[in-house]
């Protein structure tokens, strides 16, 4: 099957985000547009996996979602990847709220379990985002206008979730196979 970890997103946030998109729809063609319900925050890919090995490595995921306190995020703008110029995603930046280093240090976290439980090292650098949009097949999209996002709020992050990844004619279908409790301020789970 294929996997990865990540943060979902509260109700609240995803209607906000269905509301941008359909702003953004009317103005920005060529794009395909990510169903809200399947908006997350990928935190490590983890790629084809045994079930056999994915239920094994829970237990490294417990442990390195529960070595850093839950913290919050918020929204910092729109962009695209891998630029402007050519834009194959749009996105939604996010970033702590408080500014403590705990998504950074959760990644790292879960970066050392993943080679702990035999998973090849990420190539590339984390950059926190929500992908709104992937390009048509074959288009040249244009990117926003501006790289505001008109979104208020905090998202709250308490647990990190094991997805498997199912790809459809309709686009991709995640499915949550497991959920990791980060832990609290003192380090107890």
């Amino acid at each position: 099957m294929r996997a990865f970890l990540a943060l979902e997103l509260p109700d609240e946030i995803r209607r906000e985000i269905e509301a941008l998109e359909r702003e953004l729809a009317r103005t920005l063609s060529d794009w395909r547009w990510i169903r809200p319900e399947a908006l997350h925050l990928t935190l490590r890919f983890l790629g084809e996996i045994e079930e056999r090995a994915e239920l094994e490595a829970r237990a490294v995921w417990a442990a390195a979602a529960g070595s850093v306190p839950p913290f919050r995020l918020r929204v910092r703008g729109l962009g695209c990847f891998p630029g402007v110029e050519r834009p194959r995603v749009l996105w939604i930046g996010v970033e702590e709220a408080d500014r403590q280093g705990r998504l950074l240090g959760l990644v790292d976290a879960l970066e050392r379990a993943a080679r702990a439980a035999g998973f090849p090292p990420e190539r590339r650098c984390f950059e926190p985002h929500l992908s709104l949009a992937r390009a048509a097949r074959g288009a040249r999209p244009r990117g926003p206008a501006s790289s505001a996002a008109a979104l208020a709020g905090t998202i709250p992050v308490r647990q990190v979730v094991l997805f498997e990844s199912k790809l459809e004619s309709t686009g991709a279908r995640y499915t949550a196979r497991a959920r990791f409790p980060l832990g609290d301020a003192t380090g107890r789970s």
